[in-house]
């Protein structure tokens, strides 16, 4: 089957709840989801995924998906950061994935940051 003259849009937003947002957009070829909150507790940001069988986080940070169809979706680690108090700079967080035993995935903080402050979350 060929499509034609189907819409595209270079991004869109979607708010999750009160000071979160996610925008989905193309990033090289692949999908890019970036997470925007501010005041949110990183614990209580969560996905989940349908038509997986299998979710892993590997040594590198990568999430890797195993679907039902025999497939492996990886998402590269994400990177996380927040604009300085100052607005000079970023200020990169480490952190990474959390996989919950009910296969939802989350994420953790492994520093300090400020979460008064936005926390910008770049998934790929």
């Amino acid at each position: 089957m060929n499509l034609t003259d189907v819409p595209t849009f270079g991004s869109v937003s979607e708010n999750l709840s009160p000071g979160l947002s996610v925008q989905y957009h193309a990033h090289d070829s692949n999908l890019q989801f970036d997470f925007d909150g501010g005041g949110v507790d990183v614990a209580a940001v969560g996905m989940s995924f349908e038509g997986v069988s299998e979710t892993t986080v590997d040594s590198q940070g990568q999430l890797l998906l195993q679907t039902r169809a025999g497939h492996r979706l990886i998402v590269q680690a994400p990177t996380l950061f927040q604009t300085a108090a100052d607005g000079t700079r970023q200020v990169w967080i480490a952190g990474g994935y959390t996989v919950h035993a009910d296969g939802t995935v989350g994420f953790h903080v492994d520093a300090a940051y400020d979460s008064t402050r936005e926390l910008i979350m770049i998934l790929r």
